[in-house]
């Protein structure tokens, strides 16, 4: 957000979301972060207090924080690139800080000093302004991450090379935390979309935690990193519904219901979710004793937190959120992204024969997510959330009961986000709270919470038309037992799917097809390329017109209605 007023699109979705990428035009917040102040402080943290400028670049402006490049002049005869040095030797004074403790409760120094070897030179930098070296700085206000430079400081010695580089850091001066880091150079997967970048993040943030649970115990405790474990998740689930009922329920009525239609919040979302508070604490019980060993939880993992870098790395940024307690928790915002590769490829998005699953086109596509207990994985999800739980370390045990334990994070995993929006607020001081994030999380943790099942199972069966109810191989399947129907009524999946394309043949796929997706997405809307392939009139209502709107009536029935 660019300033603090209080948000009408929640935090952390995607068009919204904190990104290193270049901002045109953005100009540093000099009224709340003095600019002269900030220049001031990089040049006695970098060896041979070398003369500062800029910023050259602002990647970031918002109420609480800025994130900008600035140039770095070493004097002549001064420290370059690729000489050695360590924090606090060469006669600079180094403050001891046990909160920073190394491996074995070791005292570490608190880095107040760059080595010079770690001042990026314009070969390696993300920015370069002639001869000079760059160094990104992150300024933040907020109380609540003062914790972030002890973070990043012990994910640089667990995982070097796998998220940012930090150079030096100074904590809560003048109400402020100050982070200097080395830039780095590459592209957000984000702008990629590519899913094997995709699969790559999920390898990399597994070996970021599999290397912190690693660490000496009480090593992460130890940065002041907040803890939210499993055992927690009921509790903060009770603070949400508080919240919804004194402040967020007035203002999805608003408008004539506008804000609850558009999340699809039903009338009695709060008294039906506290009718299965009983279902988090067992669920919550079971995460707790499989979830694996302490580790950090990224809380804003997504496609734009990430970058390729020129040698094919991953690195992962914006760990300021970050808690401690079950990393499995940090896969539900990664599989959005999964989510969205998926829908592209099936032109759900975008292209000829679209179809969004959102009442509303300016959705962000985070809110479009068709979340539904059960609802079936795409490739992409499958492909991330395979290659996140095959690289996590032994200690996470066998590959059943990660599994298991991901089912498990994955149900939960709204209350947590929804929980997080709260303290957001709050440490913001925005009164209202975030109405459109709690409603998009509660939403989902009520159809997560619905059932018993794996999410990972699907609601339709081997092949597209068949109820999840029935476990019968359709007839026209090799082995068939079902009841003798007409192949048309069991098309293959890529005959559907050709059929909403509008690249399929046969005609008759597409109603079929219809109420299929129908079960997935609810609401769907219709393409031109549904409306090529289907000219019939489905369930003997109206045409298909492009842009007109797939509502189910019930267990395998959909009827076509008009979009106004």
């Amino acid at each position: 957000m660019a300033d603090a007023a209080e948000p009408t699109v929640a935090p952390g979705s995607p068009g919204g979301t904190a990104s290193l990428a270049a901002a045109d035009g953005m100009a540093w917040p000099d009224d709340r972060f003095d600019l002269a102040g900030a220049r001031a402080w990089i040049r006695p943290v970098l060896p041979g207090t070398p003369a500062v400028t800029g910023p050259t670049r602002v990647y970031q402006a918002k109420g609480w924080g800025a994130t900008a490049a600035f140039a770095v002049a070493p004097p002549v005869g001064a420290a370059t690139p690729g000489d050695g040095g360590q924090y606090g030797r060469d006669g600079q004074d180094g403050e001891e800080s046990p909160s920073a403790a190394g491996p074995r409760g070791a005292t570490a120094v608190r880095r107040r000093h760059a080595p010079a070897s770690q001042v990026a030179d314009r070969d390696t930098a993300a920015d370069g302004v002639g001869s000079e070296v760059v160094v990104v700085l992150k300024v933040a206000a907020l109380p609540r991450f003062a914790y972030a430079p002890r973070l990043y400081a012990l994910l640089g010695r667990a995982a070097p090379g796998r998220v940012p580089a930090l150079l030096a850091w100074d904590e809560r001066t003048g109400g402020q935390t100050r982070m200097l880091f080395r830039p780095f150079a590459g592209e957000t997967i984000e702008r990629r979309r590519d899913p094997a970048a995709l699969v790559a993040l999920a390898r990399t943030v597994a070996a970021i935690q599999g290397a912190v649970a690693a660490l000496p115990a009480g090593a992460l405790a130890a940065t002041g990193t907040p803890s939210v474990l499993p055992t927690d998740l009921p509790a903060m689930l009770d603070a949400v519904l508080d919240e919804a009922t004194s402040k967020h329920r007035a203002t999805w009525a608003e408008d004539d219901g506008a804000l609850g239609r558009r999340f699809g919040v039903p009338d009695d979302l709060i008294p039906r979710l506290a009718a299965r508070r009983s279902q988090a604490v067992a669920w919550a019980d079971e995460l707790a004793a499989a979830g694996g060993p302490e580790t950090v939880d990224h809380v804003d993992l997504h496609a734009g937190n990430a970058v390729v870098g020129p040698d094919g790395t991953t690195l992962v940024y914006d760990w300021e959120e970050a808690t401690r307690g079950c990393g499995l928790l940090s896969l539900d915002r990664l599989l959005v992204d999964a989510w969205a590769l998926d829908a592209r490829a099936l032109g759900a998005t975008e292209g000829a024969g679209r179809a969004t699953t959102a009442a509303d086109d300016d959705l962000p596509e985070a809110f479009n997510h068709p979340e539904a207990n059960g609802r079936p994985l795409g490739a992409t999800e499958r492909a991330v959330r395979d290659a996140y739980l095959d690289a996590l370390p032994a200690a996470w045990g066998p590959a059943a009961a990660r599994r298991r334990a991901c089912d498990l994070a994955l149900a939960l995993a709204p209350i947590k986000a929804a929980h997080e929006g709260l303290r957001y607020a709050e440490a913001l001081g925005w009164s209202r709270g975030i109405p459109p994030l709690a409603a998009f999380c509660l939403v989902r943790a009520l159809r997560r919470l619905g059932g018993t099942r794996a999410l990972t199972r699907p609601p339709i069966g081997p092949r597209t038309g068949q109820s999840e109810a029935d476990p019968r191989v359709p007839p026209c399947a090799e082995g068939g037992t079902g009841r003798a129907k007409e192949g048309r009524d069991h098309p293959a999946a890529s005959a559907a799917i050709a059929a909403v394309r509008g690249s399929g043949t046969a005609r008759d796929g597409a109603p079929v097809a219809g109420v299929t997706l129908g079960r997935v997405f609810k609401p769907i809307r219709v393409g031109s390329g549904a409306r090529r392939a289907a000219p019939l009139r489905p369930s003997g209502g109206p045409r298909v017109a492009v842009g007109d709107r797939l509502r189910t009536t019930g267990e395998g029935g959909a009827t076509f209605e008009d979009t106004p």
